[in-house]
């Protein structure tokens, strides 16, 4: 009964430091809002502080109709000297895609690359940085404004679903185990 215990005790741990997990642990090739640009990396980050003082978001931005804060950090100082411009395409009142911000090719020396809109409607918005001669769509990023993602919902429901499942096997095991050795203890 205690090895069920500590096993349930262990799983739960498990799922806990999962959930505690997120954008602050991840390598920055592991990082969800890091894109490569023919091998560099940039990194986007979005803000709402109407809303949010101190969110940083990805690409799930919660709150649609505040001013939005784009912030692409150009990680590699070789890519700093390039000419990047950087595009934000959303919905308008007819659900078709415009573009809402269109910054045309420059060098970012600070590597920064910074730029302020308000996303007006929830959906799906895109943004991707664009340079001369190469294509419109370089380090692209889907953009979830005030809606939910449900490929992401899906999976982490059928991981913790599977996790449970594999919990419970063990625990049918490690009882069922029990249970067959002390049937077979000669009674005193």
């Amino acid at each position: 009964m205690k090895t069920s215990v500590r096993l349930y005790a262990f799983g739960l741990g498990l799922l806990i430091q999962g959930l505690a997990w997120g954008h602050g642990k991840a390598t920055m090739e592991e990082d969800t809002c890091a894109r490569s640009v023919n091998g560099s990396l940039v990194h986007y980050s979005t803000y709402q502080p109407e809303r949010d003082a101190k969110g940083q978001f990805c690409s799930e931005i919660p709150y649609s109709g505040v001013k939005t804060f784009f912030v692409v950090d150009i990680v590699d100082k070789s890519l700093r000297e390039r000419p990047l411009g950087l595009k934000i395409v959303g919905p308008d009142e007819t659900g078709s895609e415009r573009p809402l911000v269109e910054m045309p090719p420059q060098a970012h020396p600070l590597g920064i690359i910074e730029t302020e809109v308000r996303l007006d409607r929830p959906g799906h918005y895109f943004v991707s940085l664009s340079s001369p001669g190469e294509s419109d769509n370089l380090a692209p990023m889907d953009l979830f404004v005030d809606t939910i993602n449900w490929a992401k919902v899906i999976k982490r429901v059928t991981l913790y679903v599977g996790f449970a499942a594999l919990l419970a096997w063990f625990t049918y095991r490690i009882r069922r185990w029990f249970t067959q050795r002390n049937a077979l203890r000669p009674k005193a």
